[in-house]
């Protein structure tokens, strides 16, 4: 009932208001709404998403929360059309927050408190794939004032995951159940997990010096690819 809120921005919420009477009964109704409204309109997403993690109104671990904000932070948007010539112009209205320091920094905050409160679940994996590609973005596109800090937050995505690879990889070791579904699972968190340590050297010439700058960092981006 909800496919046209991913697909795009240019809708408004009493249109998903107006689809409550086929709500699953799974899905309260508040979700239903917020969920559904996340993407009405382009320049609120970043916002939307922002009061998402304050609030804890969806879960993030869930896959279709995740396709969700992967949608809004990786759709570039349609750009400014009031002709006025700028620095900033490069980058689209859909994404335009992430050139405000103080914004950055309320993302910055509430991130780090995710990351603290999963790192010692590592059945986590989607936060950290999400937290991960939500810091990504910002250090692609925010100011060189705040790039320091979002790599100190991928950094810290990375660290997180190579513990639970090891830590998956010990269970899988010592593992004597004959249940071979089970190990097919923790192979595939390992596999997502893998992918968000990949994800925190995904950026620009520019700024790649902030994640990949030592023996060690090389030593991590090889064990993520392999």
């Amino acid at each position: 009932q909800l496919q046209f809120t991913i697909n795009n921005t240019q809708f408004v919420q009493n249109h998903v208001i107006a689809k409550l009477c086929q709500c699953s009964a799974r899905v309260k109704p508040t979700q239903f709404v917020e969920f559904g409204s996340f993407r009405s309109g382009h320049r609120l997403q970043w916002w939307n998403l922002l009061a998402m993690l304050e609030l804890d109104s969806l879960p993030i671990a869930e896959e279709s929360i995740t396709i969700l904000i992967m949608h809004s932070i990786l759709q570039y948007g349609p750009l400014a059309m009031d002709g006025k010539s700028s620095d900033n112009s490069w980058c689209s209205d859909s994404h335009e927050q992430l050139l405000e320091d103080h914004f950055v920094d309320e993302f910055i905050t509430r991130l780090d408190y995710r990351l603290d409160d999963c790192e010692l679940n590592w059945q986590n994996e989607l936060v950290l794939l999400v937290v991960t590609m939500i810091t990504m973005r910002m250090l692609t596109i925010c100011n060189s004032t705040r790039e320091d800090k979002v790599a100190n937050l991928a950094v810290k995505c990375r660290r997180i995951g190579e513990k639970w690879i090891d830590l998956i990889s010990e269970t899988i070791k010592f593992t004597f159940s004959p249940d071979f579904n089970e190990i097919e699972n923790l192979r595939l968190k390992m596999v997502t997990i893998g992918i968000s340590c990949i994800l925190t050297f995904s950026t620009h010439s520019n700024r790649i010096h902030c994640l990949l700058s030592s023996n060690e960092h090389v030593i991590s981006l090889l064990k993520a690819a392999t």
